[in-house]
């Protein structure tokens, strides 16, 4: 089903340090490009969350992500 979509990617102090999707999403498969070039190496935290259009939260999800040069 479409849903409210938001993909943020924050450091290790919990700063936003970019979001990548805010938006209704529709149903299927989607893919996102995230730039890493102007972060340094270190441990970063992608969240996702995924709501219906009343905004009832369906999905959040935190996963770990390590940027090494």
């Amino acid at each position: 089903v479409d849903a409210h979509v938001s993909l943020t990617v924050y450091d290790v102090l919990g700063r936003d340090v970019q979001t990548l999707v805010n938006d209704v999403v529709p149903a299927g498969y989607h893919q996102v490009r995230f730039d890493a070039s102007a972060l340094s190496t270190g441990v970063y935290f992608a969240h996702f969350v995924a709501s219906d259009l009343f905004g009832h939260i369906r999905l959040s999800k935190t996963t770990k992500l390590a940027l090494v040069r």
